[in-house]
């Protein structure tokens, strides 16, 4: 689904948790700032107050302990994690260190996590999931019909267009992404193919 029902949902997941305040700890690439977007615009309409941002490239231990310690800062007790597979067991590690992980404290994420990914990428992969125990993972699955199936023929078998991007005019989602070109273009190409395959679905 688009990034925009995502954050809907995430958000309606806290709301209907009771809590009031959320920190947002996020990637700073196109998805991840795209996603922390409109998980702001949602708050609001759920009473839901989003205490603190806080971004670290992608890889970057040092940035993530910045950004850990400027929640820490705050005082967030409910954190959204918005993170690669890759980057989870040292945010894990390092929330930890920090006391954030301790009794009071609950860290969501997206659908997009996988455990066997996160411990393939852990140096001590018994440490982290004991460290992960708790995590909550919200997100959506598509039931709907077959919206499922519409997305991926979509998305990879229309050709893309852009104008001024040599790599990008004319290639397969595989290939943009393989290129490793596409930044902002691949979180607006994402929703167009969802509304594409939605609008399919139900014209039939």
């Amino acid at each position: 689904f688009p990034d925009t029902v995502l954050a809907g949902h995430l958000i309606r997941a806290v709301s209907s948790m009771g809590w009031t305040q959320v920190a947002l700890l996020y990637v700073n690439d196109a998805w991840g700032r795209g996603l922390a977007q409109d998980l702001a615009a949602a708050a609001p309409n759920a009473g839901v107050e989003i205490l603190v941002t806080a971004q670290f490239a992608l890889g970057e231990r040092s940035q993530i302990q910045l950004a850990v310690s400027r929640l820490v800062e705050t005082g967030a007790r409910i954190i959204i994690c918005l993170a690669f597979n890759s980057d989870v067991s040292q945010i894990a590690q390092i929330a930890d260190n920090a006391g954030m992980l301790d009794a009071g404290f609950a860290w969501i994420t997206t659908n997009d996590f996988a455990l066997d990914s996160v411990l393939s990428a852990s140096e001590d992969p018994e440490k982290t999931q004991e460290q992960l125990t708790g995590w909550i993972v919200a997100g959506l699955d598509v039931f709907a019909g077959d919206l499922g199936p519409r997305f991926r023929d979509v998305m990879d078998n229309t050709p893309l267009q852009h104008l001024n991007h040599a790599v990008l005019d004319g290639a397969l989602s595989e290939e943009v992404m393989a290129s490793g070109a596409c930044d902002q273009y691949c979180a607006m190409m994402y929703d167009a193919f969802w509304t594409v395959a939605i609008a399919m679905s139900k014209v039939g």
